[in-house]
């Protein structure tokens, strides 16, 4: 299961359309639609009811939304978790400047920095 899929579905779920969704994801309509069509295939359910105009969910289709969600959301604090710098960078920082901005400015920057 891809997470663009993930992406595409919420965003097709929310707008009930999949050309709205499709914009709001920055990709074409067809994309949107197989992305859905392709989580359809993997869970062998019908997510989306596309007789009807808006959209709707089905009953797999309202539940899926929220694992969906859940999902996506886990994975940015994931990322959010794993890129924070790391508090116990070591080594040798070497700083070459002219006179002024050494006496003036870096020792700012350093406390700043430190």
């Amino acid at each position: 299961m891809k997470t663009e899929d993930l992406r595409s579905y919420i965003q097709v779920a929310a707008s009930q359309s999949f050309s709205l969704g499709a914009d709001n994801r920055g990709i074409g309509h067809p994309s949107a639609s197989r992305s859905v069509r392709r989580l359809e295939g993997e869970l062998k359910v019908t997510l989306i009811d596309r007789k009807v105009r808006p959209i709707q969910l089905t009953l797999a289709g309202v539940e899926f939304l929220k694992f969906a969600r859940e999902t996506i959301n886990h994975l940015e604090i994931l990322t959010r978790e794993f890129q924070k710098p790391d508090p116990n960078i070591r080594g040798t920082l070497n700083i070459i400047t002219s006179s002024t901005p050494g006496e003036l400015l870096v020792p700012h920057m350093l406390n700043d920095f430190l």
